[in-house]
């Protein structure tokens, strides 16, 4: 048998140059986009009022001179009024650049993506807290009162015996109980562990998530997460009164990240019943399940 080797031989053209990458610019400011912004904005009209506005922190590392940095605007929906510069004074690091939208549609979500010009950013540093770039979106809603007068009891129901309101910001997932347990405090959350879609209702179920009035407790682990409601305006956890007048100073604790804890909302849970996955700890130490139940859903929204 023989066997015919063959020799591929690749030869290099001469004429390709490698090509280095573009210098930083000489006494560059680096200027930056600050990590910590919100890229994704989901806003009510009552908390906007007349300014339809988000703002963001630019950043540089040079900071002695005053400067007005260009904006470049890469991409941008109708509805955006975006400043072409932003100013530092002489000694400022961080400068705010305010972004409008006084004609965004309602319920759909505009976006826009901006840049600081490459001679002002230092394309290879490693320790700034942001980049060049940014890419934005903006939706602004209405709250919908999508479930009304929601029974909220526990386990063993003679320890709360009350009612609330479940609102919507309709288009996205965000979710309210209004006065929660009539403690006086809104509690503001999404649905986690699912695939939101705002116009398919089976996805409307998961864990709760608090966005505000709420403070994690020292606890955490792989499985679960434990959170108290919390009055963010008063520094205080929340007070809830037992059906029986007994006032409990805070401990509605939550509990979080658990499959078998699914809050489903548009149908009040499996058989109407839907768990809030939560404790309710009274004083003297005993603790029970929080529970929904409500028969309908209005994605129109209640006008009472």
């Amino acid at each position: 048998m023989i066997i015919a080797l063959t020799t591929i031989t690749v030869s290099c053209d001469d004429d390709l140059a490698y090509e280095t990458g573009k210098p930083t610019a000489e006494n560059c400011m680096n200027v930056y986009f600050n990590a910590d912004n919100e890229s994704n904005f989901v806003l009510d009209p009552l908390s906007l009022g007349d300014d339809y506005s988000v703002s963001l922190t630019i950043s540089r590392e040079k900071t002695d001179d005053a400067a007005d940095i260009p904006v470049i605007i890469e991409l941008a929906d109708e509805c955006f009024e975006i400043p072409q510069t932003v100013h530092f004074n002489s000694g400022e690091a961080d400068a705010e650049l305010k972004i409008a939208f006084p004609s965004i549609t309602l319920r759909e979500a505009k976006k826009f993506f901006i840049r600081i010009p490459d001679e002002y950013v230092d394309l290879y540093s490693k320790e700034i807290n942001g980049t060049g770039r940014f890419s934005g979106s903006v939706l602004v809603s209405e709250w919908l009162k999508i479930v009304k007068n929601a029974i909220i009891y526990s386990y063993s129901s003679y320890q709360i015996d009350y009612t609330a309101d479940i609102f919507w910001l309709a288009g996205a997932n965000r979710f309210r109980f209004a006065n929660f347990l009539e403690s006086g405090i809104d509690l503001t959350f999404r649905l986690d562990g699912t695939v939101f879609d705002p116009d398919n209702t089976a996805t409307w179920h998961g864990y709760i998530t608090p966005l505000d009035n709420y403070e994690v407790r020292s606890y955490t682990s792989a499985a679960a997460m434990y959170w108290y409601l919390y009055d963010d305006a008063n520094g205080i956890r929340a007070r809830w009164t037992t059906a029986t007048g007994a006032e409990q100073k805070g401990n509605i604790c939550f509990y979080s990240r658990s499959d078998d804890m699914d809050f489903n909302i548009y149908d009040g849970g499996i058989d109407g019943i839907s768990s809030c996955h939560g404790w309710l700890y009274k004083r003297n130490s005993t603790s029970d399940w929080v529970y929904f139940y409500y028969d309908e859903v209005n994605l129109e929204g209640y006008s009472d």
